[in-house]
């Protein structure tokens, strides 16, 4: 016993067990469960120090090691469901911030998406005007064109009434005559 404890002195755990998982005696079993501890293999001490406390029941050190690992435990299930409560939270955190990016980003594109949408109405709106305008301009013209032809076809009227009456008359008698 006394090499496997040199050997736990010297933090050799695993010639310590070699040396300590072949005896079952209380003492060789609670120095069993020392090495497992200092190793971190918590369950497996806690059940090494009850098998000393088996063999012999009023093992204080072993009863106040068992104790002691088992609020090491204790405390470390907690840590691990706080740990995981705050991995949850993160996530939680992150997934309201990615769903709150993703709202944000789907209501820029929905805003330019708008105002793409106002511009290309305003363009068709202005388009449309233009189409309007020249449409006007070129009725404009051509109401212009025709009072010019019409003006140019009054001009050759007589305006003199001597000729107007003469032609009226000339235009009566030949109707009469056909």
């Amino acid at each position: 016993n006394w090499k496997a404890f040199a050997y736990i002195k010297d933090k050799n755990y695993k010639e310590a067990d070699k040396i300590l998982s072949k005896h079952q005696d209380a003492t060789s079993l609670y120095n069993y469960g020392n090495s497992l501890a200092l190793q971190h293999k918590f369950q497996d001490a806690i059940n090494a120090y009850s098998k000393a406390l088996e063999k012999q029941p009023n093992f204080s050190d072993a009863r106040v090691n068992k104790k002691i690992i088992e609020n090491i435990l204790d405390k470390q299930k907690q840590q691990d469901q706080k740990d995981q409560k705050d991995q949850k939270d993160q996530k939680d955190q992150k997934d309201q911030k990615d769903q709150k990016d993703q709202k944000d980003q789907k209501d820029q594109k929905d805003q330019k998406d708008q105002k793409d949408q106002k511009d290309h109405t305003k363009e068709q709106e202005k388009k449309s005007n233009l189409d309007k305008q020249e449409q006007q301009q070129k009725a404009l013209e051509k109401s212009i064109e025709q009072r010019k032809k019409t003006n140019a076809t009054l001009r050759q009227l007589p305006d003199n009434p001597e000729i107007f009456l003469k032609n009226k008359l000339r235009y009566e008698h030949w109707k009469r005559q056909h």
